[in-house]
């Protein structure tokens, strides 16, 4: 006889001018989101030193769009790593604006850890339930 499973993976819906967007909120992807922001951090800084060394100089056109090309492939990785290889692209489609994306990012994440306590709250109480029930079958089982 074959068997049959649906299982359903945590997922934070995130919707952003009427399109959505999922992050995968799986106790495995959360270890490598709270690991990727260590990343973000040190990508910034490398960021901000080009930045710096654009401003240091002359500034032109070519130096400006150097550093522009180098802040769009920065948030695209974080995009992309939220919700998804490409999201970054159907992002930009409906907010076709690198300052407001900037902007959006911490309000976003912030969302997202919050959706995370919740579904860790969820999680917890989930396996405290099938901890009673081992202990109250573990009791009938020796008696």
């Amino acid at each position: 006889m074959a068997m049959n499973f649906n299982v359903e993976v945590d997922l934070v819906p995130v919707t952003i001018n009427g399109e959505t967007f999922n992050f995968d909120a799986t106790e495995e992807n959360l270890i490598k989101f709270f690991d990727f922001e260590k990343d973000v951090r040190e990508r910034g800084k490398k960021l901000k030193s080009e930045f710096k060394k654009v401003q240091d100089n002359e500034f032109n056109d070519s130096e400006y769009k150097k550093v522009f090309d180098l802040a769009i492939k920065d948030l695209a990785i974080n995009y992309n790593f939220l919700f998804g290889e490409g999201s970054f692209d159907r992002l930009y489609k409906v907010v076709p604006s690198f300052s407001k994306l900037i902007d959006l990012l911490d309000p976003v994440c912030e969302g997202i850890v919050s959706e995370i306590n919740n579904i860790q709250k969820k999680r917890n109480k989930e396996m405290e339930k099938k901890e009673a029930k081992y202990l109250i079958d573990k009791k009938k089982s020796k008696k």
